[in-house]
């Protein structure tokens, strides 16, 4: 793929894959969460309404026991508003509320009890209840009856739902726990091939480069670099290469005219020489030392060249030698 012909487009895959990951992370943190809350928040309106059923109970004894017509009334108001609101959570817990964060009821088990709890509900206990609120007398009490009998195996169906839904908290509790031991394992996969990538795409490569300039430091002419994949660091170990060989071209011919020289002097019987003042030492063609016949390469200073000057001539050399360092003229 051409994406993976340069370092940028690898760069990038990287990057898109562990984004793409921290993504993932999140918003599967962010689903869970937020279903988690839901499920918390059903759990708690299944307690309210274990509760609101003997509150409910208590408010229909209080009809049946209380005589003063006011404070009837207001405890039948007060029972109307426990029934409506029973019915609420009732529809919160198997239809869901978005406003709670509480989602449509799925599990099979619960639902089929929350069924029968509503059932429950709608069919006995909640006519008998409104039967309290606007009927009198006898009547009222044989009602009650009613409630009361069915009442305990309403609330045992509270209590069993509410811990089905407590036993599916933990679970997705325990899920989300080994989701997160999956992301942090493939984090740990990335890294380990973030760290192989840039050892063996950046690091080895460049090392190999250093590697290669060093031994052209030698004077070593032919290193050669191999060239991984098609990115720059491939384009720049050609170009290393393509150095290695012009430097090597280059010195050949270099030493081939040297030895041309050489030749050409040892047939004409000539040398050529240099004199580095600074260092006081002087640098010889190899025919320069056949003409004074001394042994080839040996070291020479100013001195050394002076005891091949006749000493008669030696102080007038010296002389024309500081010349254009004092600025004098030529003298004859």
């Amino acid at each position: 793929m051409a994406l993976f012909r340069s370092l940028t487009g690898k760069f990038l895959f990287i990057s898109l894959l562990i984004s793409v990951t921290i993504i993932i992370f999140i918003n599967q943190s962010f689903v869970l969460t937020h279903h988690i809350r839901g499920e918390a928040t059903r759990i708690n309106l299944t307690g309210e309404l274990r509760f609101r059923a003997f509150e409910t109970a208590w408010l229909a004894h209080k009809i049946i026991e209380t005589e003063e017509a006011i404070k009837r009334d207001s405890y039948s108001i007060e029972l109307k508003h426990e029934i409506d609101t029973c019915d609420g959570i009732m529809k919160d817990l198997m239809q869901g509320n978005k406003e709670l964060n509480i989602e449509p009821l799925e599990y099979e088990e619960p639902l089929n009890i929350i069924r029968d709890v509503i059932a429950e509900w709608n069919n006995h206990l909640k006519p008998a209840l409104l039967k309290v609120v606007e009927e009198t007398g006898d009547n009222n009490r044989i009602n009650m009856e009613i409630f009361d009998s069915r009442i305990h195996e309403y609330v045992y169906k509270i209590d069993r739902f509410a811990g089905l839904l407590e036993k599916d908290y933990i679970r997705e509790l325990k899920e989300y726990d080994l989701f997160r031991f999956y992301m942090i394992g493939v984090f740990i996969l990335i890294s380990i091939f973030v760290v192989f990538f840039l050892r063996s795409d950046i690091v080895s490569p460049i090392r190999r480069l250093t590697d290669g300039v060093k031994e052209i430091g030698k004077g070593n002419l032919d290193v050669r670099i191999e060239p991984k994949g098609k990115d720059e660091i491939a384009t720049l170990a050609n170009s290393f290469n393509n150095t290695a060989d012009t430097l090597r071209e280059l010195l050949i011919s270099l030493r081939r005219s040297e030895e041309r020289l050489k030749k050409a002097q040892h047939i004409a019987k000539l040398g050529s020489w240099d004199w580095d003042i600074e260092k006081n030492e002087l640098y010889w063609s190899d025919e320069i030392y056949n003409i004074f016949g001394i042994e080839q390469g040996k070291s020479l200073k100013y001195e050394s060249f002076l005891e091949f000057v006749h000493p008669d001539d030696r102080k007038r050399l010296r002389r024309l030698l500081k010349m254009p360092f004092t600025g004098e003229g030529l003298i004859a």
